[in-house]
């Protein structure tokens, strides 16, 4: 490309190339049935609270016990 705003519209426009290989790759995930997890696992990184390797529960931004 020569002039750059054609180049930007080319590569990052609705119709770009960026936004086709993101359209691509979630096609790609819809045929292989790549999902997220309906119900996320308790105490995972998502959560307000963590569990300890001895089974205890604890506030994941304080340390104190849930």
């Amino acid at each position: 490309m020569v002039h750059v705003a054609c180049a930007e519209k080319k590569t990052r426009g609705p119709d770009g190339d960026h936004a086709q290989i993101v359209k691509a790759k979630a096609q790609k995930r819809a045929a292989f049935g790549f999902e997220r997890p309906r119900r996320p696992m308790a105490h995972g990184k998502d959560s307000p609270t963590k569990r300890l390797i001895g089974g205890g529960v604890v506030l994941r931004a304080t340390g104190e016990p849930a």
